[in-house]
This record gives structure tokens, sequence and C-alpha cells, in this order.
């Protein structure tokens, strides 16, 4: 169980789940609005717009899957699902793990069995799932969360 809070704890503060008391300073990171475009709120409720596909944001503060972001100057909210986190964190595979690969033009995901002891580099989450890339960012899938350990 600690290995697994571990590595649960370096996740969450890679992809948004950094959890902060009021007036705790976060220090800042550099993301990439990922897999499709974002919509960026002025507040949870209220859509302003959405930034496109590649678009590179710094994340400022987060609250559950909320981040507050600054683009260009200007300062809003956005799932922090939609973002990828331009700095990984390397993580090894616990376990053989089903991958579903990221293709190029998304239409046909492929699937393939990643084996146990691999080199990850955690890049961010979406529906319960890692992002993960190899380490030359040749390679970019999902693949479980209970799969990194």
């Amino acid at each position: 169980m600690r290995l697994r809070a571990g590595m649960l704890k370096r996740i969450g503060v890679l992809v948004c789940v950094l959890m902060l008391t009021a007036g705790t300073a976060l220090a800042s990171f550099d993301a990439l609005v990922f897999p499709g475009s974002m919509k960026v709120y002025a507040t949870p409720t209220r859509s302003v717009g959405s930034l496109p596909l590649g678009t590179r944001v710094t994340v400022e503060a987060v609250s559950g899957e909320w981040a507050r972001i600054r683009w260009n100057g200007y300062v809003g909210f956005a799932k922090c699902e939609d973002m990828m986190a331009t700095n990984p964190v390397k993580a090894r595979t616990n376990r053989a793990t089903t991958i579903e690969y990221i293709t190029p033009d998304n239409l046909d995901p492929r699937r393939a069995t990643l084996p146990a002891g691999v080199d990850v580099y955690v890049r961010g989450f979406r529906d319960g799932k890692v992002l993960v890339s190899n380490a030359d960012f040749t390679v970019l899938g999902y693949i479980s969360s209970r799969s990194i350990g």
C-alpha cells in the first residue's frame, strides 16, 4: 500500500490532483492542451472559449479536477484531464497491462500488452487511465492507473 500511495502522490502532482489549503502557494508548471481542444472557463459554469490542441498553458493552481491556467496574459479555468504536462514523471509498470496507443488519426485505436517492468513517463490522465509515453515520446497511450507502481 505504501508503494501505491507514493506513486499515486507523484502522479497527482503531475496531473493536477494536488490538494492545497487556502493561502498556500503552488509552483506553476507548463502543460499542453491534449488530446483535443480545451474549453476555458471564467467560472466552472461559464465557458469563455476554447484553446486548440498543442497550446502551451501555465497551470497556476489546482482544486480537484479543475486548474487555474494562464496563457498569453489571460487567466481562466480548465479541466486537468484536457492537459498534458510538459515535464513528465518517470515511473515503471508493476504488471503486464493493456496499452491503448494514440494513433495519428485517432480513428482506430490500437491495443497491445505492455509488460511489467517497463519505464514509462506519466504525462496526464483521462477517465481513470494514465497517459504515458516512452522516453523519446515516439509512443503515447493510456494504461490503467493500477499498472504503475
